[in-house]
Order: C-alpha cells, then sequence, then structure tokens
C-alpha cells in the first residue's frame, strides 16, 4: 500500500511540473518497481507533452455544443399547484396516517405488551452484538476499496496512454 502512495506522489509531481523531495528520491532509489515506475511515467510524461494534440472537430460541432448548453440552462418551471390543493393533501395524508398508528396501537393486547417488554433488553444486546460482528467483516473492505478504486484506474490510464502513444508512432 506504500508504493501506492508513493505512485501516487510520483505521478502528482510529474503533473504539477514539482521536483520530487530528497525522501521520495531516496525510496525510489532503493524500490526497483518504483524506479522503474518512475521511468515510465517520466517518457510518458514527456511523450505526452511534447505531442501537440489535433483539432479533428468538425466546424458546426461548437455552435451544436453551445447551443444544446443554452437551451438546458433556462430554468424549467415547476408546476403550480394551488395552495389549498397542496394543505389538502397534507392534511389528508396526516390524518390517513393518524388513524393507521391508532388502529396498530390499539389493536395489542396488554399480555403482548408485557411480553414484548420483557424480551427488549435481550433483543437490544443481540442486535448489538450483530451490529459489531457486522461492522468488523465490513469496514476492513469499505477502508481499502477507494484505494484500490484509484490504482485501478490509474494502471488504466497509464495503459491507454502507451497504447495511444504507439498507435501515434509512424
Amino acid at each position: 500500500m506504500k508504493n501506492w502512495f508513493t505512485k501516487i506522489r510520483i505521478s502528482a509531481a510529474l503533473d504539477s511540473g514539482k521536483q520530487l523531495s530528497a525522501r521520495l528520491r531516496l525510496r525510489i532509489a532503493q524500490s526497483d518497481e518504483l524506479r522503474k515506475f518512475e521511468e515510465q511515467m517520466v517518457s510518458l510524461d514527456g511523450a505526452l507533452r511534447s505531442t501537440r494534440s489535433r483539432n479533428d472537430a468538425p466546424p458546426w460541432l461548437h455552435g451544436w455544443v453551445i447551443g444544446r448548453v443554452r437551451k438546458n440552462a433556462v430554468p424549467k418551471q415547476a408546476p403550480r399547484w394551488s395552495v389549498r390543493v397542496a394543505w389538502a393533501s397534507g392534511a389528508v395524508t396526516a390524518l390517513a396516517l393518524a388513524l393507521l398508528c391508532w388502529t396498530i396501537y390499539s389493536s395489542r393486547g396488554p399480555q403482548l405488551q408485557r411480553q414484548e417488554a420483557d424480551a427488549a433488553p435481550f433483543e437490544a444486546a443481540s442486535s448489538a452484538l450483530r451490529l459489531g460482528n457486522d461492522m468488523a467483516q465490513i469496514a476492513p473492505t469499505a477502508m481499502v476499496a477507494p484505494l484500490s478504486n484509484e490504482l485501478d484506474q490509474l494502471n488504466k490510464d497509464l495503459n491507454k496512454t502507451a497504447e495511444f502513444l504507439l498507435a501515434s508512432l509512424p
């Protein structure tokens, strides 16, 4: 994982045009993998900076894109509901929910409530234990997944860049 961070720092330094720190240079000198990575990045960066991009876009494309942007930039008007309709629908919904809650609460007998009260502490303890177990299994994967995705994206970018460079060579 340390090599991932080091590779990202090397790539970021090349992107920004800054010099690598002495500590980073020392790490690169000690690792063959980092040395090869830096050499690849320096050669790709030099090749990409030396090539000029060709503008193959047709001249009408700019006007078409700008027209679509302007068309979608106009804010859409929200539907105009009458204030009375909005208040009436809200009140009806609130009354329906209140009636549903009252029906559910009044249908339970006192014996069922006593049984639930006795089982409540055990249920709370077991749910806490289940939650702890779930967190122990899920947390490591959730912590490392973004870094793995970032490294995969970096490798894909490098492969695509290499393919582009090889395709553009005569």
